[in-house]
């Protein structure tokens, strides 16, 4: 076994520091940032002047005098090192002095030790494109040094883009009208996160709608640009039923919030369905329309006032999800009367035999228990405590269609 083996195997028994303890220290504080945020600091290196210093776990004068042999081969062992690390001694007797610290002179003498004297550059070289560009800029690269590291392959087009939007503030424009080679509602959704540390701090705060966030779905609205609608879903369940003052053979129409918020229709039910399957499959009832629940009807709802005079239903899935979703809308919309369908314990107790697992617990029930009715809770209840031991679920495809369709017709013809 040769010395330097030798050497690692006294100090690991001892619990002092190696060169792999000392890499391992160096990678967690790259991977905290810390040594990139430490490369954006102007510093005057005067002699002296020391970039990082790792305190090294090292024998101790008692150390020393129980275990001599240990703390030679601890000297010994980064005294190999010395040509690559500069350290700091202290004299532990009078005839021995040991290395208690490692320093470094610059982030390219740590960042060289773990293999990351590429990627330090790459990240120093951007910085100094974009804050030569945009000086607010410095800040950010040394509080977000990761953030700005990804995206450094993507510079050119988040540069492009800052400039555009720093020339033409709110541009009332689709993203892809900025006719930018490269830029498309994909590439914000992807990196939105590194353009709006980098917006908010290039662009006046008028230029900004606070209201929404740097975060895919509101990026446009945030920064100016036109978005794609949301857009709802409905049909009439019945074909005499007309909108808008006319008869629609259409049976199953989509359009913006904003043009279902001003229609008019002779239906004075509306039933939510979620499941999209069911929704298509709905029965002939006069007088009703029927929405298919997305991510935009909270907002569609809140926003129709026509809707306010309605009878609402809403049958989701017997699940927990369906009944956060229950309370959710009925906590959006508390001017509307909603009421359950089908989620129920007659329901759960008549199709007992096809409930399954539940993968997709909805977490935080609880807090919205006070937007549930006792025979909804006794559902949950139910749902949480089958006879398998596990939370359960009926998904609403499971419910047959004649059923669904006795039950439909009472509950919305009554």
């Amino acid at each position: 076994m040769d010395v330097k083996t030798l050497n690692e195997q006294a100090i690991t028994a001892h619990g002092w520091s190696d060169l792999k303890w000392l890499k391992r220290r160096l990678n967690h504080l790259w991977n905290k940032g810390e040594i990139l945020s430490l490369a954006c600091e102007d510093q005057s290196v005067a002699e002296g002047w020391v970039f990082l210093n790792i305190p090294l776990r090292h024998p101790t004068a008692e150390d020393e005098k129980h275990h001599p042999d240990a703390a030679r081969a601890f000297s010994s062992y980064w005294k190999q090192q010395a040509g690559k690390i500069s350290f700091e001694r202290a004299d532990c007797n009078k005839q021995n002095s040991i290395p208690v610290a490692v320093f470094f002179d610059s982030a390219f003498s740590a960042a060289e030790i773990i293999g990351k004297t590429a990627a330090l550059k790459n990240f120093l070289q951007m910085r100094e494109r974009f804050v030569e560009r945009f000086p607010k800029l410095s800040g950010v690269f040394k509080s977000r040094p990761l953030e700005m590291l990804k995206n450094r392959d993507h510079a050119d087009l988040i540069m492009a883009l800052c400039e555009y939007l720093v020339s033409h503030p709110r541009p009332g424009i689709y993203i892809h009208e900025t006719d930018i080679r490269g830029i498309s509602s994909a590439f914000i959704e992807k990196h939105c996160r590194v353009l709006g540390l980098i917006l908010d701090e290039v662009l006046p705060a008028d230029s900004i709608d606070e209201s929404f966030k740097a975060v895919s779905g509101e990026f446009e609205q945030r920064y100016g640009f036109k978005h794609v609608p949301p857009r709802v879903r409905f049909r009439l369940l019945c074909p005499e039923d007309d909108i808008n003052g006319k008869d629609h053979s259409f049976s199953d129409l989509e359009v913006d919030i904003t043009s279902f918020c001003a229609m008019t229709t002779s239906c004075h039910r509306l039933l939510i369905c979620e499941n999209e399957t069911v929704y298509l499959t709905l029965p002939v009832i006069r007088n009703t329309m029927a929405l298919c629940a997305n991510e935009h009807s909270y907002e569609a709802l809140r926003e129709a006032k026509w809707l306010r005079g309605l009878d609402v239903v809403f049958w989701g899935n017997l699940s927990l999800r369906g009944f956060c979703n229950l309370a959710r809308l009925r906590q959006a919309c508390p001017f509307l009367k909603i009421r359950s369908v089908m989620m129920d314990p007659l329901t759960f107790n008549d199709f007992q035999d096809l409930l399954v697992e539940d993968r997709d617990s909805a977490a935080g029930l609880s807090e919205f228990s006070d937007c549930l009715t006792d025979a909804e809770l006794e559902s949950c209840r139910l749902l949480q405590q089958s006879l398998t031991g596990k939370t359960v679920c009926l998904p609403q495809e499971f419910i047959t269609c004649s059923y669904s369709s006795r039950v439909l017709k009472a509950a919305l013809n009554g």
